[in-house]
Formats: structure tokens, C-alpha cells, sequence
């Protein structure tokens, strides 16, 4: 890896199937709609590795683990698995407020301004769990698990909980910061060409350690927790 691609990604995994990094907060995956980015993550795993193809997304603002495929027969094949929704997925997310264990299952819309929000009219099914973690009474540190994928999925059902991201532009309070203090830790699918099953994981960012370390509250337990064998 190149130095200038240390601050964009870093390596967790790769076979001649697929490539899995941990993308930096505030980075894009692809070129937005007005295709301002000069730098997008796939531009840069494309100067790295060839021709990659992402097989879902990330928003620019949150980081952690995303998955590439090599070859278009792997890309279909994952890609059917995430719109089946058997991909495990687990993030951290840092909140204002603190939330309860619970599985949210309330339907996404678009909203205003490039928001999205609660729809009971025309919503799509959006299904999350919440796992209470580390808290100093006013924020926590919770791991939340998405079962479908549905735009800001994460975000719009915290800010339903009234327990936003600590850190969120759109849905807490405005900051010139357009980073999120939400993280994806870890990923479960199976391999496109083996058919064995593939555990992924990425070190939680800097980022996060050190928003969560401003609040005192420990990364490490939470960690420890979502690690702790059955």
C-alpha cells in the first residue's frame, strides 16, 4: 500500500476473490451525485488492486469494514447475499443519549434535504438491533446490528430512539465535521467461491477511540463484550 493510501483505507483481508478494507471516516465510496470528490475510495483500491468492484456501501461519513469483489461472478455472488440478507453485520455506534437493548422495526422514507425518516405510509421495512454497551448516563457506546439495508438505516432509527450519533451533521446537531461516530466492526458471509464461511472484523478507528475516550467511556469493554464467547 501506498502511503497516500494509509488516511483512506487500510488492508483486513484479500484472496483472488475479494478484498475486504477498513475505509476512513469522511471518505466516499463512489463519486456523490455531484461528483465533487477528487478522492473516493474505489478510485484509490482501483490504483491498488485493478479493477475492483464494491459490493455495498458505506456512507462518507462512517467508517470500517467494506467488501470489494474481483471478478464479476464474485461481485454477483455477494451481492446476492447482501440483498438476501444473510450477511451479518455488527457496528459501533457512539450516541448522545443512551439507548436500550432492543429491535427497532420501523419503516424508512425520504425525508427533506437529504434526509430520511420514519414512514408508517410508504416506508420501506427496516429492521435493527440495538446492544446496550459503555455509558456515562448522558451518551453510550452501543453496538447496533442492521438486517436490512435501507439508506442511513442506523442513523434514522437512533435519532426515532431520540439517542442520535453523538456526532451527525444531518440528524443531531450541524458541525463543519462531516465525520460519523458510527463504525462497522465486523462482517459475516460466505466466501463467492469456496462456499466457507468468512468472519471479518477491522480495529475500531482512531476516530472513534478518541470521541469515545473524550467521554470516558471504554472502547475496550465494549469490544470485549461483543468479542466474549457464547
Amino acid at each position: 500500500m501506498t502511503d497516500k493510501n494509509e488516511k483512506i483505507f487500510r488492508l483486513i483481508y484479500e484472496d483472488g476473490s475479494l478484498i475486504a478494507v477498513s475505509k476512513a471516516h469522511g471518505v466516499h465510496v463512489i463519486p456523490d451525485r455531484r461528483g465533487e470528490e477528487e478522492i473516493t475510495l474505489l478510485s484509490r483500491m482501483r490504483e491498488a488492486f485493478g479493477s475492483v468492484m464494491p459490493v455495498h456501501r458505506l456512507d462518507a461519513g462512517t467508517g470500517g469494514l467494506i467488501v470489494f469483489a474481483r471478478d464479476v461472478k464474485s461481485h454477483k455472488n455477494l451481492c446476492a447475499q447482501f440483498e438476501k440478507r444473510t450477511v451479518e453485520k455488527t457496528y459501533i455506534a457512539l450516541t448522545k443519549g443512551v439507548p436500550a437493548s432492543q429491535t427497532l422495526m420501523l419503516p424508512i422514507g425520504k425525508g427533506n434535504r437529504g434526509r430520511f425518516k420514519i414512514n408508517f405510509t410508504s416506508g420501506k421495512q427496516a429492521v435493527t438491533s440495538f446492544i446496550a454497551g459503555e455509558t456515562d448516563g448522558l451518551n453510550a457506546l452501543v453496538a447496533a446490528k442492521p438486517f436490512t439495508g435501507r439508506t442511513h438505516q442506523i442513523r434514522v432509527h437512533l435519532k426515532a430512539l431520540k439517542t442520535p450519533l453523538y456526532q451527525d451533521w444531518l440528524y443531531n446537531a450541524d458541525c463543519p465535521d462531516r465525520r460519523l461516530t458510527l463504525f462497522a466492526l465486523k462482517a459475516s458471509f460466505f466466501h463467492p467461491v469456496t462456499g466457507a464461511k468468512l468472519e471479518l472484523s477491522a480495529p475500531l478507528s482512531d476516530f472513534m477511540e478518541s470521541k469515545s475516550e473524550l467521554l470516558g467511556l471504554s472502547t475496550q469493554n465494549m469490544l470485549s463484550k461483543l468479542y466474549a464467547p457464547l
